[in-house]
């Protein structure tokens, strides 16, 4: 029979591995956007809390990528648990949009490679999560995830 020890720590064990199990769900909690456009293939989503809150936990098992322009974070700033800013895409200071007061902006064919070199810089796989943030949350966020679709990332959130 066993003792109140061993039971105590059975207890325990399963306690943990609850937690651990339950983590990944909360972590997921933002809602599925309506739109397809801001929809991912993975369906990963985060809240702005949620993403700071995972990489804090999660630490250098994360990948986490600001994926605005350098020139939008000269200006915004960002949040000091980014691991790495990659561009989704980038201002052309040699052109101005047609239709609005702004850069012309541009695809950054580096994109992907950029992830990848950012995951190995930081000694992980393309099986680790990795965070894309951009400031509204679906404008870049969900095309730069969609750009990754295909290329053997495990989990991609936006």
């Amino acid at each position: 029979m066993p003792n109140r020890r061993s039971l105590a720590q059975a207890f325990a064990a399963v306690l943990i591995l609850s937690f651990a199990l339950a983590l990944p769900m909360a972590a997921s909690a933002a809602p599925e956007p309506k739109d397809p456009k801001k929809q991912t293939p993975w369906g990963l989503y985060l809240t702005s809390q949620e993403a700071h809150d995972m990489k804090v936990a999660e630490g250098g098992k994360v990948l986490f990528v600001d994926v605005r322009d350098p020139i939008e974070i000269m200006f915004t700033g960002f949040t000091d648990v980014v691991d790495v800013n990659v561009p989704f895409m980038l201002a052309d200071r040699t052109k101005w949009h047609a239709k609005k007061p702004v850069f012309l902006m541009a695809k950054n064919s580096d994109f992907e490679p950029g992830i990848e070199r950012a995951l190995k810089k930081a000694g992980l796989t393309k099986d680790a999560p990795v965070i894309l943030m951009c400031r509204s949350g679906g404008t870049r966020g969900a095309p730069s995830a969609k750009m990754l679709d295909g290329k053997g990332y495990a989990k991609v959130y936006v």
